[in-house]
């Protein structure tokens, strides 16, 4: 889960196949659980779950060590792609703003239709290291249930296809022998825009989830802080109970 409306669209889904059960979705922990009958079949409702979830898209895993196995490596190879996208969309400013701050810019980039090709390219490489907030994004808006990747899919792509419709004019125009007209459309483009989005989601993400890995790892220390029994009042008298046989209703000594 991405973000507020996926954990929505999970919970609904998991409303549906579990009608009669309570369901909460954490979007700090990626889990959903259910609160169901203690005679229900817990394979069963595993098994509705998943297909649910499945159908809008997510994929559930019943074992908490592999799905904290399997974060751990997307979060690596997301870092990767990170660094990679942040280098690119360097290069790609440079190569698009260079002349405007007063860098040194290669000859051949004052060429329209050598800095719009360049520009393209990199862009594209961007786009493909990210390509998972196209998939995600664009499944999402299929299924007509967008999220945070979809917006983010049609902010990208819209920039990427303006520009690359910015390339088939320059390359008119300079066939043409339009010089000047090539040079204006060349000031026109928006590649950077498609790169930078990208660049600049996927490092919030980044930070974001080491902000919630931090914040689980409190909770989890907090909760390992729970005792294994507790101090209760019950007809006049203090019992020493298992923190599993506390009811609704007991009074509890806390000292």
């Amino acid at each position: 889960m991405s973000c507020a409306a996926c954990a929505a669209h999970v919970e609904a889904a998991a409303g549906k196949a579990c009608p009669d059960s309570e369901i909460s979705v954490s979007l700090l922990t990626n889990t959903v659980t259910v609160l169901a009958d203690d005679q229900a079949d817990e394979k069963l409702i595993f098994n509705k779950l998943r297909s649910a979830l499945r159908a809008a898209g997510y994929t559930l895993v019943a074992d908490t060590l592999d799905r904290e196995d399997t974060e751990k490596r997307q979060q690596r190879k997301n870092a990767a792609k990170l660094c990679v996208s942040l280098v690119l969309t360097a290069v790609l400013m440079y190569v698009a703003m260079g002349h405007m701050s007063g860098l040194p810019v290669p000859a051949a980039l004052h060429v329209p239709v050598v800095t719009t090709a360049v520009q393209m390219a990199i862009a594209l490489a961007v786009i493909i290291i990210n390509f998972r907030f196209f998939t995600g994004g664009i499944a999402a808006l299929i299924r007509l249930a967008p999220n945070m990747d979809s917006l983010i899919a049609i902010g990208s792509g819209a920039s990427f296809l303006y520009g690359s419709v910015m390339l088939a004019l320059i390359i008119g125009a300079t066939a043409r022998g339009d010089t000047a007209l090539a040079q204006e459309y060349a000031h026109g483009l928006y590649f950077e825009s498609s790169a930078m989005i990208l660049a600049l989601v996927s490092l919030g993400k980044t930070l974001e989830s080491r902000a919630k890995a931090n914040a689980a790892a409190a909770i989890g220390k907090l909760a390992s802080m729970m005792p294994d029994t507790v101090t209760c009042q019950r007809d006049g008298e203090e019992l020493i109970l298992p923190l599993s046989e506390i009811a609704v209703g007991d009074v509890v000594t806390v000292r």
